[in-house]
């Protein structure tokens, strides 16, 4: 064996117990999330109350759902390919920072975009709160409470430019593959008789819309899990029964 194939083979081993650190890590991370809001929060159900199925499509996607026992959605959330984030009043989980995108104090969140630096601050006075979900495409994802509003912002990294155009709603992302799906939350206050799912991917500085539909559903707590795999707590919502709800999960499939 000569002394390339000495490397070769070298490089190769430390990139398999690299990736399988990895792993390792986004496993652990995930489930100490999970056991966080398993014995913190009120966010899962204990049983299904629906048995549901369906599918939508579009002219790029098509996606199927169905139900699925609250076992496999425990364990694909322990097993998803990426650190879930999650943050709320009390905590930040798995914020994405480095890249320019740091803390200050635990308080400030600081984004720096070609030599300026765009500052969000945890003012508990004012009830805000900012976390840094990541980078997709030039756009930082920032979420943030605001009182009782939850929202979303885009900062674009090279102009600097913030738009805020997502509100209401939960949210999931797959960072690799710059994949978002939004689904609106129905509120007294902004009541309909369907809510807003879509399913985007940012592109560079734009947002192609890869699925839009209107349904009487929404989407708790959803996380990709792959790009072709994305668990959520299917939910419905009136006023006589309340919210029902069931562990789902979707497939998706480009067309």
């Amino acid at each position: 064996m000569n002394k390339f194939s000495i490397i070769f083979y070298f490089l190769a081993l430390v990139s398999a117990c690299q990736m399988e650190k990895d792993e390792s890590d986004i496993s652990l991370r995930n489930i100490e999330l999970f056991e966080y809001i398993r014995d913190s929060t009120s966010i899962f159900i204990k049983t299904n109350e629906l048995d549901v199925s369906g599918y939508f499509e579009g002219d790029t996607l098509r996606v199927k759902y169905y139900s699925v026992s609250p076992d496999e959605y425990y364990t694909a959330f322990k097993e998803s390919e990426d650190f879930i984030s999650y943050f709320s009043r009390e905590g930040r989980f798995n914020e994405k920072l480095g890249g320019g995108v740091y803390r200050k104090n635990d308080s400030d969140l600081i984004i720096n975009v070609d030599g300026n630096s765009f500052l969000f601050n945890d003012n508990i006075s004012e009830s805000n709160w900012f976390y840094h979900e990541g980078k997709i495409g030039e756009y930082h994802l920032i979420k943030s409470i605001q009182y009782e509003d939850v929202l979303a912002y885009y900062l674009n990294s090279k102009t600097g430019n913030i738009e805020k155009f997502l509100a209401l709603g939960n949210m999931a992302t797959n960072i690799r593959e710059r994949l978002v799906l939004y689904s609106e939350l129905p509120t007294p206050i902004y009541s309909k008789d369907n809510t807003e799912i879509t399913i985007f991917q940012v592109n560079s500085d734009r947002r192609d819309t890869l699925l839009f539909v209107q349904s009487d559903w929404f989407a708790m707590f959803p996380f990709f899990k792959n790009p072709h795999e994305l668990y959520y707590i299917h939910s419905t919502y009136d006023d006589q029964n309340g919210i029902q709800s069931s562990y789902a999960k979707m497939e998706i499939s480009w067309r």
